[in-house]
């Protein structure tokens, strides 16, 4: 590690102090990383100027608590192609009509704007196209508000608010006035103070950075490859995170069925932990299944010895479901889920480990890449400090840092003493500023 001298010990201290006095934490907002998607010579997709219109939208109703940044635009000759999707950035998608709308209710149209996971579907709708419920033409256009609205579904998660003038209420829907499905629902731009408090705490920002450093990726499976009636996988996203002197897990699986999920299928990951295809089960070395039966509410844990043996789920793990949430006033549709766990819940441990994804119904599976395995390295044990594990300490881990300022509970920034003590407060900035500076060779 380098050497520190006194005076970059003290900056980050003067800085924290500051941001104290003046009653802020670090005033910036989080800036979260998007790709624009559009499509070349398909009807009439929304332009890549509708969109950065929509990400300036969001940005001056979000600010200052979050941030979106455009890093890159790309024009894509073909239509929506998941693969194309950057799994450390939020993609957004300009499209004649939503992809994902064989999935809705037999009352949605595809001219919905939408979200899911990490990626949003802006579509400019179509007054003259007839919905079920509303056969004389719906209605529907692309507002101001509905790129802010699909963005902050990704961090507030699918919950819709009931305040019409808030902005996560839902504009596309019949809310019984007699007019049909149309967009004239949503009348403001608010956020709550709770809404704000989500936006600044959500991961997001921070499996983005992590994923982008090499802990973490996503990966697609093909589109429609499984049979009917039973999970077919669309993505698996993974990313590490180093908290209360441990490293847990992120797997989320999502799937392309919202029908079947509940079905009795199986959905959840194989993992290789030690490096080695002569232990574990052929022909890749696999040492684990960590599963969930979706109809049972049930994970699974089994190791390979010769052959799956049954574990009690390891102390820690958690789960929930991943919701399918287009700007309709429904119940999110559960179409997969996320589990976390300590890393230290699979030994042996080589300092690297693989994954695959896969969904079965017991006669066949569906897997996440459709060959070969993840792999992924990680340190043992990250410089304390290093907050957004890259491998040094500087203003990227202070900025996270001060975020947490005084919050109580689970954090990342909770570093003193090495397993946490559930707040973070000067005893933890004293270790951060310790380290000032400090990098892996």
């Amino acid at each position: 590690m380098k050497a520190k001298s006194l005076f970059t010990i003290i900056i980050p201290f003067v800085i924290l102090s500051l941001a104290a006095v003046v009653g802020i934490v670090l005033a910036e907002p989080k800036e979260e990383k998007v790709e624009i998607h559009t499509i070349q010579g398909q009807g009439e997709p929304i332009t890549e100027a509708n969109m950065i219109k929509q990400v300036d939208t969001a940005n001056a109703a979000d600010n200052p608590t979050v941030k979106y940044v455009i890093t890159s635009k790309h024009v894509h000759p073909g239509g929506y192609d998941p693969n194309k999707n950057d799994p450390c950035k939020i993609n957004v998608w300009g499209l004649p009509k939503n992809p994902w709308a064989i999935d809705f209710p037999a009352d949605v149209c595809d001219d919905i704007s939408a979200q899911w996971g990490n990626v949003v579907i802006l579509v400019p709708g179509d007054g003259n196209a007839p919905c079920p419920n509303d056969p004389n033409g719906s209605g529907i256009y692309l507002k101001p508000s509905t790129g802010a609205h699909e963005l902050n579904h990704i961090k507030l998660g699918s919950a819709h608010s009931a305040d019409p003038n808030n902005k996560m209420y839902p504009d596309n829907d019949d809310h019984g006035d007699g007019n049909g499905t149309h967009s004239c629902h949503r009348k403001g731009m608010n956020l709550t103070e709770a809404q704000r408090a989500l936006l600044s705490i959500n991961s997001l920002a921070f499996a983005q950075d992590v994923m982008a450093n090499g802990r973490g990726g996503e990966k697609y499976d093909a589109l429609f490859d499984a049979a009917p009636k039973w999970i077919d996988l669309t993505s698996t996203e993974f990313w590490m995170e180093w908290t209360g002197g441990q490293y847990k897990l992120h797997f989320s699986i999502n799937t392309d069925d919202v029908v079947s999920f509940f079905d009795v299928y199986e959905i959840g990951v194989y993992v290789e932990t030690d490096n080695d295809i002569a232990t574990g089960e052929p022909p890749e070395g696999l040492d684990y299944y960590l599963a969930y039966i979706p109809q049972f509410d049930e994970i699974i844990f089994q190791r390979y010895e010769g052959f799956w043996v049954s574990l009690p789920p390891p102390e820690g793990l958690t789960h929930e479901f991943l919701h399918l949430s287009p700007d309709l006033n429904h119940p999110g549709l559960a179409t997969g889920i996320k589990i976390d766990l300590p890393l230290m819940s699979f030994i042996p441990l080589s300092g690297s480990f693989a994954f695959k994804a896969t969904a079965t119904n017991y006669a066949m599976s569906d897997f996440v890449p459709d060959s070969g395995l993840l792999r992924y390295n990680y340190m043992p044990v990250p410089i304390p400090g290093d907050i957004d594990l890259n491998n040094k300490v500087d203003f990227e881990d202070l900025n996270w840092f001060c975020y947490d300022w005084l919050r109580a509970g689970p954090s990342r920034a909770d570093i003193y003493p090495p397993m946490g003590d559930g707040i973070v407060n000067f005893m933890d900035y004293v270790v951060l500023a310790n380290n000032w500076k400090a990098a892996m060779p």
